[in-house]
């Protein structure tokens, strides 16, 4: 759903969750407020947020989507716990727990993936990602672009755009090739950079 739909805005693909509540705040969904069964929405501050089953939040009691959120252009999947099944994720569980789900390194077939699109106000995105197996090692590259000049204008005259970067490199170690390895070793780096007015 998430690849068919190709919603860059976070706020757009929660609304369709039962029980989660989101609130605009810059239109793009860059700082997103997402509330669940009755919690504040306020900068996601009652909602544990994840990626990858990993805090976001550089702290447990911060309020997680003032300091970084994944772009949802780079999402494969979006988990929503709400009520009891959210308290195994921490203690800033009040509202629940959401779990942004990135991209795997390709086990079974070599993967490329190249998508771009423009519109109005200056919008254009980039995504590019690549990845594959071979014997023991696998190695994912998951990278995108997304800029827009704004749909209004700042005091002053300047736009009220942005232009966000993302990504994401994967690592895999298996003792053994295929389906009879017992171990691995993933490792996941990171890169995320951002201009908003």
């Amino acid at each position: 759903t998430l690849q068919r739909q190709g919603h860059d805005d976070i706020h757009r693909v929660l609304g369709q969750v039962p029980g989660v509540y989101v609130r605009e705040e810059e239109g793009y969904g860059l700082r997103p407020n997402i509330g669940l069964r009755g919690a504040s929405s306020d900068r996601s501050a009652k909602v544990t947020l994840m990626e990858d089953g990993i805090l976001i939040a550089p702290a447990p009691y911060s309020a997680p989507a003032a300091y970084y959120f994944p772009l949802s252009g780079r999402l494969v999947g979006v988990e929503v716990f709400k009520g009891p099944a959210a308290i195994q994720y921490g203690p800033q569980t009040i509202g629940g727990a959401i779990n942004l789900l990135s991209r795997q390194v390709p086990e079974s077939k070599p993967m490329i993936l190249l998508r771009s699109a423009n519109g109005n106000q200056g919008y254009a995105k980039a995504h590019f990602a690549a990845g594959g197996t071979r014997g023991r090692l696998g190695l994912l590259i998951d990278a995108i672009h997304l800029r827009a000049d704004g749909y209004h204008q700042i005091d002053g005259g300047a736009d009220a755009g942005f232009s966000k970067n993302e990504i994401l490199l994967r690592g895999l170690w298996r003792d053994a090739p295929r389906r009879s390895a017992k171990q691995r070793i993933g490792l996941k780096l990171g890169y995320a950079d951002e201009v908003s007015n």
